[in-house]
C-alpha cells in the first residue's frame, strides 16, 4: 500500500514538471467514465479547494449502476464537531455526459446544499487506482483533488 501511495504521489508530482519542461501531454484528457470501473472505495488523498472544511476521512463508493451514464454513489465523511466526530453520508445520483460533443465524459451531481458539482478527469495512473479530478461547483468553487482506491 505504501509503495502504491508513493507511486501515485510521484505521478501527481511529475505532471507539472513534465508540462514545465515542454513535454507534450496526450492530445486528450482521460475519460471520467474510467472511475465507474472502480468497485472499491475511493479515498480522498489530497485536495486543493475548500481546504478550511471540517470534513475529514472523505471517501466515495459506487453503489448502483442504473445504466451506462447514471450511477448512485455514496460520499462519506467525518465531520469534526467538537470532541465527538459525526459521520455523514450523501447518496447522490451521478450523471456522466460528453464534454463538448466529444467522446470524453464529465460527471455531474448535486450536493446536499443544492450546489451543482461538475467533475473532470485530469490524470490517472494506468492501473486505474489513482485519479486527479478537477472540480467546478455552481457556487464558483474550482480546484482539484486526488483519489486513490482503498485496497
Amino acid at each position: 500500500m505504501i509503495l502504491f501511495l508513493a507511486f501515485c504521489l510521484g505521478v501527481i508530482a511529475m505532471a507539472p514538471a513534465a508540462q514545465h519542461a515542454g513535454i507534450s501531454k496526450a492530445p486528450s484528457s482521460p475519460d471520467m467514465m474510467e472511475i465507474t470501473k472502480v468497485n472499491e472505495t475511493l479515498v480522498l488523498l489530497e485536495r486543493k479547494h475548500t481546504t478550511n472544511t471540517t470534513l475529514r476521512c472523505q471517501s466515495s463508493k459506487k453503489i448502483e449502476e442504473y445504466n451506462q451514464t447514471h450511477y448512485l454513489y455514496a460520499f462519506r465523511a467525518m465531520v469534526q464537531n467538537g470532541t465527538s466526530p459525526v459521520y455523514s453520508v450523501l447518496y447522490a445520483q451521478v450523471t456522466f455526459a460528453p464534454l463538448r460533443n466529444r467522446t470524453i465524459y464529465k460527471a455531474r451531481y448535486t450536493d446536499q446544499n443544492g450546489t451543482n458539482v461538475t467533475l473532470r478527469m485530469k490524470a490517472m495512473d494506468p492501473n486505474g487506482g489513482c485519479f486527479v479530478i478537477l472540480i467546478h461547483k455552481s457556487s464558483g468553487v474550482k480546484g482539484k483533488f486526488n483519489l486513490i482506491t482503498l485496497c
